[in-house]
């Protein structure tokens, strides 16, 4: 029903919650902000009752108004698996005209669509996006729900949403680094276009262009696309969600953050989007009004594991010397850091804090042979022999770091396109004193991932070059692009400017606090934090 434009409907994930709470109709509602909740029961019924002998099932709606708890309206409906789409859609006429609001036959037509009557395709179905991350999630996510489509559009090929989800499957695959090829995203588009083959006025057709050409980087027809589908489904929080994204990676920040801020409204209980809209504050930099939204995600849901991740970058960025206790506390509900993100922050902790035996364990430790980030692609070796080279352990370290040039390399030639291989590759050089080639990389890299193409990963990209370019002892170069990365909104605060042990030399020039724009300290503090493992 969010696409019918007279109705706000309050997000799928976030009225989930009503199945597992005590609390009345009425209270959830309320807590929901809804004028109404539409509950029911759905019963299985025996195969022995349909003359085909096809699995059926009774479905019983409530419609009940929050302001009196009055129960307004409920029906029973009977069908079978294949008939799902049409019962929803009678279901969500009947509630409409409850409401006295008018649905266009255009807009019936849209909720009809499930584009199956293969019940074990649309089971396939069902569970593939139960199984598909929101956001950022391990490997394995991802190609579980890619398998899970894939098996919905082998049972029926004709089945739009599917294919649609097979997209979004590939595209979570390619966008957060784990097969960043081309061949992924010509994977993606293929199963777009199939799908709009089948049902080309489908708006998720429309919903999927625009996320593909967003992750192509092409924002102008990503906002097209996206735009379009708004103009239909305007009370839509998931369009909100993906102009909101647009406009922050185009650096409209402010612009986007009220977008966003609307698409929480419309999804309250949903604590990943109010750690998304903590995310955008932190490169406003307000970090006092990115904790209050973090706080909000903790009672929305504690569980959720961003609020470790987002709650660590909060807390480093506090004050001027960050908070550092405060972080390792937040992150402590996920002590087991051995993949991906996990890894990723619990190594530049203990870097930040100057364990580095306890780094250097957590490295032995990994469960993969790199941490794969969106920013950032970080082979075993090269962090291995970064903390060696900090530890004093010299020769351990140029073993370690001849490694992993030699892994980066062979990387590089399958891969020309990804900004994260020349980066990681030129902190390799850097370490090993091949400053020409480490520069050289290190500036390829930025060209792939300019500020202009994505503000978000454009201020990473920088980030790394200033560290290669301070470990090659290219202090100007690092001094020049420092300032040009505190002169847009970024998650780079003070602390990893103050604290990482790569720019030691560089607390020792005066231009630096001038960038900082802060007077040194008496004694200029030498950080213990990580020099390939920081955000």
């Amino acid at each position: 029903m969010s696409g019918l434009r007279s109705v706000s409907v309050i997000s799928r994930s976030s009225s989930a919650r009503f199945a597992t709470s005590d609390q009345t109709a009425q209270q959830f509602g309320a807590t929901l902000g809804a004028d109404y909740v539409l509950e029911g029961a759905v019963r299985p019924t025996s195969p022995e009752d349909d003359e085909r002998g096809r699995v059926g099932f009774r479905v019983t709606p409530y419609l009940i108004r929050v302001a009196d708890d009055t129960q307004v309206w409920t029906a029973a409906f009977t069908g079978v698996l294949e008939e799902a789409a049409e019962v929803q859609a009678e279901i969500a006429r009947e509630v409409m005209a409850q409401l006295d609001l008018a649905v266009g036959p255009g807009e019936v037509e849209s909720l009809r669509r499930t584009t199956t009557t293969h019940p074990l395709a649309y089971q396939a179905y069902l569970k593939g996006l139960e199984a598909l991350p929101e956001g950022h999630a391990s490997e394995e996510a991802y190609q579980a729900a890619r398998m899970l489509f894939h098996q919905a559009v082998d049972l029926d090929p004709s089945f739009a949403l599917a294919w649609l989800g097979l997209s979004s499957a590939h595209l979570g695959l390619y966008w957060f680094g784990y097969h960043a090829q081309a061949a992924r995203l010509d994977s993606a588009l293929h199963a777009i276009e199939r799908a709009e083959e089948i049902a080309p006025t489908l708006p998720e057709v429309g919903v999927a262009l625009g996320d593909y050409y967003y992750r192509m980087r092409q924002y102008d027809r990503s906002l097209e696309a996206f735009s379009s589908v708004f103009a239909e489904r305007p009370n839509d929080p998931t369009i909100m969600r993906h102009i909101g994204f647009l406009w922050r990676r185009q650096g409209l920040f402010e612009q986007g953050l009220g977008l966003l801020e609307e698409a929480v409204r419309l999804y309250p209980l949903d604590a990943y989007f109010k750690l998304e809209v903590a995310w955008t504050y932190l490169f406003l930099g307000d970090v006092e009004r990115s904790f209050e939204m973090i706080d909000e995600a903790r009672r929305a849901d504690p569980g959720e594991e961003w609020l470790s991740w987002i709650g660590a970058i909060a807390h480093w960025n506090r004050g001027e010397e960050g908070d550092l206790e405060a972080a390792r506390a937040d992150m402590a509900a996920y002590p087991d850091g051995r993949s991906s993100y996990p890894a990723f922050f619990w190594i530049t902790q203990e870097l930040f804090e100057g364990r580095l035996e306890a780094a250097l364990d957590r490295v032995d430790n990994l469960t993969t042979p790199a941490v794969e980030l969106q920013h950032l692609y970080l082979p075993a070796s090269l962090l291995r022999g970064s903390v060696l080279e900090l530890m004093g352990r010299t020769e351990e370290s140029r073993v370690e770091l001849e490694r992993a040039a030699a892994e980066l390399e062979a990387e590089m030639s399958a891969n020309t396109t990804d900004f994260r291989m020349p980066l990681a590759l030129g902190l390799a050089y850097a370490g090993l004193g091949r400053v020409e080639d480490a520069t050289r990389l290190g500036e390829a890299g930025v060209e792939l991932m300019p500020l202009e193409a994505d503000r978000l990963l454009g201020t990473d990209a920088l980030y790394t070059l200033m560290r290669i370019y301070a470990v090659a002892g290219e202090e100007e170069k690092a001094l020049e692009t420092m300032a040009r990365l505190r002169s847009v909104p970024s998650a780079y605060d003070g602390f990893f400017f103050t604290h990482a042990p790569e720019f030691e030399a560089l607390r020792a020039r005066s231009r630096f606090w001038t960038i900082l724009n802060r007077p040194p300290p008496d004694a200029v503090p030498v950080g213990a934090a990580t020099s390939t493992g920081a955000h």
